[in-house]
């Protein structure tokens, strides 16, 4: 107890994400270490005194690892010294769903956050002119070509949620930055958004190929957190989303094992993921396209880097601009989100999945005279989701066969054959298409199909039934 007790009252000992770790400085910013057995003795000595009872009298001596795993192990001991448990770590003033600011250095208990920056970096007062500061924000990125301004509504709205995080309980939003072309500005996009949040460059990673390497990539945003994990240049060969991905969004939540270890993570994540690429295209084997919120530019010219008379100037000047005025810009995000809280944010906007408490950030972005961003799902819908087009002409045609309603279900077997009919074929080729391999020809067939159960096409729905111990396929009115 002394010793959890000592732990508690050296300054930099919390307990994140279930077991204790430290706060330590890499490179002037604070980052999280979790504390092993090894250092946790290490730890003990500096801020204990051991001492043991010789024929000699009481003499100092060094802790030992019998009380180091007594007290790593022990959570009732954390609870009892008053070791802080600690959420996040973030670099800025933080807003809170009540519309307070905690805006000094240190740890906030109310919050569980521990607010640090660099010496030297001094955040200015809210500014008393927000749509002042809004509007100089949407001028920042003029330049840039984006498709309509719900779009730049989009922009605005990704770099709200990154600074504003702490201002909603709830999951937000995947943000994709799509270009038609090279050069159109995606990830110098990004990079304005890096230099406001935290006023350094950002920091990118590669796409992951697989759902498993996604997989590592959450277990260590556990272990070590960030507000935004960036994703730059997703290749035109690689579709985007990964399961992994689709449920921490939803839920904000990730439990996976270490990799190497055998003890597993399970904590909430409040990064914001965003991503670059030319002409996305979704996975497949991921339900990304409901969580997604995209960011289009789209440049008219055949070599976009070619552009001259920029309002800013050239990407340098315009970076230069924003490192000069970066922590007045931050400031001026927490006052367009803190407008939104204290005048009332809309709750009858379109809705939007898991993605309720969002709301804040759409309504603040709307309170700035943009568009709802929310609607750059119509974008979404007719231009990535590739199964659109192919539903409507399956489903047209299964109504030209009759197979509407329960009374109108038909096996596999049969609707192989009616559609393999010449005036038909398009609609196969659709369902083939998603067969795969394996089994016979009917069998995949019937796989095809299953590919589009429950999905909604000209006010109607694919369902599946059992008739006659057969598994039967019909369109139901969803009108």
């Amino acid at each position: 107890r002394q010793v959890a007790q000592g732990l508690a009252s050296s300054g930099d000992v919390y307990v994140f994400k279930g077991a204790l770790c430290q706060v330590v400085r890499f490179d002037s910013r604070p980052v999280v270490r979790p504390l092993t057995a090894s250092s946790l003795l290490y730890k003990m000595a500096d801020c204990c005194t051991f001492y043991k009872e010789t024929k000699k009298g009481k003499q100092p001596a060094d802790p030992t690892e019998r009380i180091a795993m007594m007290v790593k192990d022990t959570a009732e001991l954390w609870q009892d010294a008053g070791i802080n448990v600690l959420n996040q770590i973030v670099t800025g003033p933080q807003l809170l769903p009540d519309g307070s600011i905690l805006g000094e250095r240190g740890f906030h208990a109310r919050a569980n956050l521990l607010i640090d920056w660099p010496p030297g970096e001094d955040y200015p007062q809210l500014p008393d002119d927000v749509d002042a500061v809004a509007d100089e924000l949407i001028n920042l990125v003029v330049d840039f070509p984006f498709l309509n301004d719900s779009h730049k509504a989009a922009w605005l709205a990704m770099l709200l949620t990154v600074v504003c995080r702490s201002s909603f309980k709830g999951s937000a939003p995947c943000f994709f930055v799509d270009g038609n072309d090279r050069g159109v500005g995606k990830s110098l996009l990004v990079e304005i958004l890096s230099r406001i949040s935290n006023g350094q460059a950002v920091t990118s990673a590669p796409w992951p190929d697989s759902n498993e390497e996604m997989t590592k990539v959450l277990t260590g945003l556990c272990i070590q957190p960030v507000q935004l994990q960036f994703f730059d240049n997703v290749g035109n060969q690689k579709s985007f989303g990964h399961a992994a991905l689709d449920s921490v969004i939803t839920t904000g939540r990730f439990k996976g094992r270490v990799l190497g270890k055998s003890n597993t993570v399970d904590a909430e994540l409040m990064t914001t993921f965003v991503a670059t690429g030319n002409r996305l295209s979704l996975n497949k084997g991921s339900d990304i396209e409901r969580r997604l919120c995209v960011i289009r530019l789209d440049c008219p010219m055949e070599n976009p880097e070619d552009r001259k008379h920029f309002v800013h100037g050239n990407e340098a000047q315009l970076i230069a601009k924003v490192e000069a005025n970066w922590q007045r810009y931050y400031m001026g995000c927490l006052a367009i989100v803190r407008r939104a809280i204290l005048t009332g944010w809309q709750n009858d906007l379109m809705p939007w999945g898991s993605f309720s408490a969002w709301g804040l950030i759409r309504s603040a972005v709307i309170q700035c005279g943009l568009p709802d961003p929310g609607k750059t799902r119509d974008y979404v819908r007719s231009h990535l989701d590739d199964k659109k087009d192919d539903r409507k002409i399956l489903f047209e045609t299964l109504i030209q066969i009759g197979a509407v309603a329960e009374s109108g279900a038909r096996t596999a077997r049969d609707l192989h054959l009616d559609l393999s009919a010449t005036v038909h074929m398009e609609a196969f080729d659709i369902v083939d298409a998603q067969a795969g391999k394996g089994g016979s020809e009917v069998s995949r067939f019937g796989r095809g199909l299953s590919t589009f159960l429950g999905q909604v096409s000209i006010g109607y729905k694919l369902k599946k039934r059992l008739k006659r111990g057969a598994k039967c396929f019909y369109l139901d009115s969803v009108v």
